[in-house]
């Protein structure tokens, strides 16, 4: 693995103009994109029944919570799990993980359909006897959760330059952020939330007058190598799953693309948003994570967690809730309603979750929390403006590319990968991924807050659809793909 340690980028200097610096106009017919983007989504996902999105996606553990600690009845339901067999493992008062045994079971002896309960019979009497009780809030499958990068390289911060042509000395992948700089680089006031493996709190590029008191949601032991479950220290052990394998210091990368120190501090990188606040949240570990940690960390970040859950649950509430949560992680697994209902929960308090649609080459409706209706989903573009489609997932969830990079290819003929570079261990380096288009998103929506203190997050995701750079069908591989590639330049002066 290259790293570079010492790298100097040679950015535009910010001038921050007396010129209004008031939003343009949203145009025509992009004011309520976001809202109809989810309806269709939502459409696009009821096609499957429960059992049919487990046959398609399959998974051996369900979570399921209930409207309070009284809801589950102790040991007859622990006894009612084991004859489905399935364990009942109690995660706080009121969630429970059930574990579903891969061996079939002998039937209840009152039961009257003979011989063994299989597998799949198994999964659909437990949908069947969550959906059914009075006192369950909600049930979704505990699917495991992955970061979503690829392999690192070399090359320089074309991702937020001109958009243009090669010769020109521009991109066609270009979002032209370092333009809207000229009006700043976010207000400290904005708040986003970085949901993946933690943070190296110290690096060059990294200020901590801009990090907000984050938390570790990693309740494996194993998966969180940091000797405890839930607690309140993000940092990253690192994340290596494996003998030969390295860490990838993913949520240090992500959060650089955010919120690194701008190039006025003469080290590194700079983020898409410099002046941002950041709330490290730590969700992956060994090998990933889980959908049940990370569905609490969402709500934690989001600040929707009502006190008495809180108490239970032995957590702090977030010190200033997140305007954005950006979650560049995934797996694959259908948006049932139980986490669906959770994303528009967020979203109608007031906080934007901007997703990683995944990196299989793969419709993104497959997976979660990319497939989930109330989250921006975004696909990754390369540094010629086109989808990733080495890699991107794609389809009917897609609201918007974003560049994701590519280090196999170069077309900008500088004899480097075209990667996205940002912060990890020891210095800075470039991946490629959806992993990495969803913080370039991320870091312009919250140059919008910035800009227009108050704003609701739909019409945030409407300013990004709607200014978006459109991309000709045979761009994304006649895929759908969103409604083009971000384009920042609308931020920036007239």
């Amino acid at each position: 693995m290259k790293r570079i340690f010492s790298l100097i980028l040679c950015l535009p200097a910010i001038s921050v103009s007396a010129q209004d610096m008031s939003l343009p106009p949203i145009p025509d017919g992009s004011e309520n994109a976001f809202d109809l983007q989810i309806t269709d989504s939502m459409d696009a996902l009821t096609g499957l029944s429960n059992q049919e999105a487990f046959e398609e996606l399959p998974y051996d553990s369900i979570i399921v919570e209930y409207a309070s600690p009284l809801g589950f009845n102790g040991a007859p339901s622990m006894a009612a799990a084991a004859q489905m067999g399935a364990t009942a493992v109690q995660l706080t008062p009121q969630r429970f993980e059930l574990e579903i045994s891969q061996f079939a079971v002998a039937p209840d002896p009152d039961n009257l359909a003979p011989g063994e309960v299989d597998f799949n019979a198994r999964i659909e009497m437990l949908q069947n006897s969550a959906e059914s009780d009075p006192n369950v809030l909600r049930w979704y499958p505990n699917y495991e959760v992955t970061s979503q990068d690829a392999e690192p390289m070399l090359l320089l911060q074309w991702h937020y330059g001109a958009r243009g042509n090669f010769d020109d000395g521009k991109f066609p992948g270009g979002t032209n952020i370092a333009e809207a700089w000229q009006y700043g680089m976010g207000s400290h006031d904005v708040v986003v939330a970085v949901l993946d493996t933690g943070i190296l709190f110290g690096h060059e590029d990294m200020d901590p007058d801009n990090i907000i008191q984050g938390y570790d949601f990693v309740s494996s032991l194993d998966a969180a190598a940091d000797g405890n479950g839930w607690d309140s220290d993000p940092t990253d052990p690192g994340d290596a799953c494996g003998d030969g394998d390295v860490s990838s210091w993913h949520g240090t990368h992500v959060a650089g693309t955010i919120g690194a120190v701008d190039s006025r501090n003469g080290l590194g990188i700079a983020g898409v948003a410099g002046d941002v606040s950041i709330i490290h949240v730590r969700v992956l570990g060994k090998c990933g994570g889980s959908t049940g940690d990370i569905v609490t960390a969402v709500r934690w970040a989001a600040d929707i967690i009502p006190d008495e859950e809180l108490v239970r649950l032995r957590i702090p509430p977030v010190e200033q809730k997140a305007h954005i949560i950006n979650l560049s992680l995934g797996g694959r697994g259908v948006c049932v309603d139980g986490l669906a209902d959770i994303y528009q929960e967020v979203l109608d308090s007031g906080t934007l979750v901007i997703a990683a649609a995944g990196n299989s080459a793969d419709d993104a409706r497959l997976y979660s929390p990319a497939g989930c209706p109330a989250v921006l989903t975004v696909a990754a573009s390369g540094i010629d403006g086109k989808l990733a489609d080495r890699y991107s997932n794609y389809g009917p969830s897609v609201n918007i590319m974003g560049p994701g990079g590519d280090i196999q290819t170069d077309w900008n003929n500088d004899g480097y990968g075209d990667g996205v570079l940002s912060t990890i261990q020891g210095g800075y380096n470039f991946y490629n991924g959806t992993s990495m288009a969803a913080p370039h998103v991320a870091g312009v929506a919250a140059l919008i807050f910035s800009r227009e203190p108050g704003i609701s997050p739909r019409r945030v995701a409407a300013y990004l659809l709607g200014y978006s750079h459109p991309v000709a069908r045979e761009d994304c591989d006649y895929k759908e793909c969103g409604s083009g590639l971000l384009d920042a330049r609308f931020l920036a002066p007239n």
